[in-house]
């Protein structure tokens, strides 16, 4: 049987099989990095497009004109710019001075047409928005947008010097065509919230007047107290009353809108306000707030030194309502165990004495005399009596002979003196160191004399 012949390859074919695929490889490779040429050039264009160039320093106005509103801002001196005809209303001036840098500056995505002949397709024969922008040396340079292009993603553009049409990115149209609200700030704090040094809140019924203490009250580096009220008492703030109420409050004021810019405050209860609200920070700068009239679930707002009145929810101004005994510290006097030297309290004839001497674990507590259990101390005498705890303001009150007097000395030298005399039926009022400010319900000063009576 015939044995079958194995086919050959000659050296032609080989060679033919490797340019194939070599060809095959390149084909396949230019696929895998060929990108379109126009969108090389968007996205990583060789040169920026300039329309025109010039100096943002010398520029003096800008003119915005839209379909629906126009305006004019004004740079006055170090740089500040204004909205003309609102020149006390508060501007976002680092957002101008960027539209000034821009106009000085001005970029195009691409050029559409030189010399155009029918400015019509692009909505740039009578355009309905322009921008202009005048400087020192009396000059004028002024832009015109016209319609979005066909992709979306751009707005036909022109100088209105010349005839040649670009196109410009959306978020750049958008940018120099904005409303004039953009351009307000309606922030109402000035102040640091975080530096706050003094609040004042005056209403018709009360005047709260509260600053930071000089010399915060402290125990081995932990602070008590760090704010003080001056008005309608005089006393030590309650600090985790004071931060839940108004310091944390003051950080979400939250504006809705503009009301009106003509400075007409009566029309909105602003001449009479339910609240002036003046705060002042550790950078010297104070700043004063007038709430006024409801409105649905807002109320209005001037600024001091501005002519706006805002629309504010009203849920955020919730501190300027605050009860102003609720922010004060309530005790009727502290002693920290650790200062405590002696307690006289004087009642009835009976006088009950509470002392402390030692330190560490050799500190001693006595009652009458007697040493007593340290934790029954503590926690029966100690607590009755630094436990009183004031039920309201007193400001009527009229000094006379007290039902009880307490007296606390402590080993820093402090020796302080507190007499509850008659108010009426149900309440002492509370003489400290001779000054009255609060009132304490008879009862819980009753069940104070029952725990030092009933001691064992």
């Amino acid at each position: 049987m015939a044995q079958e012949e194995t086919p050959m390859i000659n050296k032609k074919t080989i060679i033919i099989l490797a340019a194939a695929v070599l060809v095959l490889a390149a084909a396949t490779a230019a696929v895998f990095m060929w990108t379109p040429a126009e969108d090389k050039e968007e996205d990583n264009p060789s040169e920026t497009i300039y329309i025109w160039q010039g100096n943002a320093d010398d520029m003096q106005s800008i003119d915005v004109n839209l379909p629906d509103d126009s305006f004019t801002l004004v740079k006055g001196d170090e740089d500040k710019w204004s909205i003309k005809g609102l020149e006390g209303a508060a501007v976002k001036n680092y957002s101008i001075s960027m539209l000034s840098s821009d106009l000085a500056a001005m970029t195009a995505k691409s050029i559409v047409e030189e010399n155009a002949a029918d400015l019509a397709k692009y909505g740039l024969a009578e355009p309905e928005y322009s921008i202009s922008a005048s400087f020192a040396d009396g000059s004028k340079k002024t832009y015109y947008g016209g319609d979005k292009t066909a992709m979306g993603d751009g707005y036909y553009f022109r100088d209105a010097d010349s005839d040649t049409v670009y196109t410009i990115y959306a978020s750049k149209f958008e940018s120099l065509f904005a409303k004039k609200s953009s351009y307000r700030d309606i922030t109402l704090l000035k102040v640091d919230s975080n530096k706050i040094m003094s609040i004042s809140i005056d209403r018709a019924d009360v005047k709260i007047s509260i600053k930071k203490m000089e010399n915060p009250e402290t125990v081995e580096g932990y602070t008590l107290a760090s704010w003080e009220m001056t008005s309608p008492v005089a006393g030590t703030v309650d600090d985790s009353q004071l931060s839940t109420n108004v310091l944390e409050k003051l950080t979400s004021i939250g504006v809705t809108s503009v009301a009106s810019d003509k400075g007409d405050f009566a029309a909105y209860g602003l001449d009479k306000p339910y609240a002036t609200v003046t705060l002042s920070d550790e950078d010297g700068v104070t700043q004063t707030l007038k709430i006024g009239d409801l409105s649905g679930g807002d109320r209005y707002v001037s600024v001091d030194g501005e002519p706006t009145v805002y629309t504010v929810d009203a849920d955020s101004l919730e501190f300027a309502s605050v009860d102003a005994f609720k922010l004060v510290t309530k005790f009727v006097n502290i002693a920290y165990i650790d200062k405590l030297e002696s307690i006289t309290v004087s009642a009835n004839g009976e006088v009950y004495t509470l002392s402390a001497s030692g330190e560490g674990d050799d500190r001693k507590y006595m009652f009458n005399g007697v040493e007593a259990d340290t934790d029954k101390f503590k926690k029966d005498l100690y607590q009755a009596v630094i436990g009183l705890i004031c039920s309201d303001f007193c400001n009527d009150a009229k000094y006379g002979a007290p039902d009880v007097t307490v007296e606390y000395i402590l080993n820093d030298g402090t020796h302080d003196k507190v007499e509850l005399v008659n108010y009426d039926d149900r309440n002492y009022a509370v003489f400290k160191n001779g000054k009255c400010s609060m009132k304490i319900l008879k009862k819980d000063v009753n069940s104070m004399l029952d725990a030092l009576r009933n001691f064992k």
